[in-house]
């Protein structure tokens, strides 16, 4: 099924430039997977149609697409504020990129493999590994589980 991105943050595209990428691997002490990159540089601050996903049984909204790019109107979509957010509560290597609402959020999890990295469902109302719920090896799997009314 192909995923369509609309505006969400913004009117328009707001790409992201290598070097934004960079800076904020670097801080993370992270790479992100190329099928991540060749999204998220084009499409960042967008929501993706369809945009339902089960997790465990329940239907979950996937939300915005988190920036790369630090942005002071929309601090709390930023990757690195997200990080912030969860880092006391979950286990080093989570890295949010996709909000879903209620502050849950869609995440790598790094903690295998620092080259390709899972998808996870981390769920705002638990802590540490109980907060966490595998759903791809891969971005590109992640985006293959979207559909549209599941309900």
């Amino acid at each position: 099924m192909e995923i369509v991105w609309n505006n969400y943050l913004w009117d328009g595209n707001h790409t992201v430039d290598v070097n934004s990428v960079e800076l904020l691997e670097s801080h993370l002490g992270i790479k992100f997977p190329k099928d991540y990159l060749d999204v998220v540089m084009i499409h960042q601050g967008k929501v993706p149609n369809p945009n339902q996903i089960k997790v465990g049984g329940r239907i979950t909204s996937v939300g915005v697409l988190f920036l790369i790019t630090h942005d002071n109107e929309y601090k709390g979509s930023t990757i690195k504020s997200n990080v912030m957010y969860v880092e006391d509560d979950l286990p080093q290597g989570i890295v949010p990129i996709v909000g879903s609402g209620g502050g849950s959020v869609f995440a790598f999890d790094f903690r295998k493999s620092s080259d390709t990295p899972s998808i996870v469902f981390v769920d705002s109302d638990k802590e540490g590994d109980d907060a966490i719920t595998f759903l791809s090896d891969s971005f590109s799997g992640f985006l293959s589980l979207l559909r549209g009314d599941l309900t």
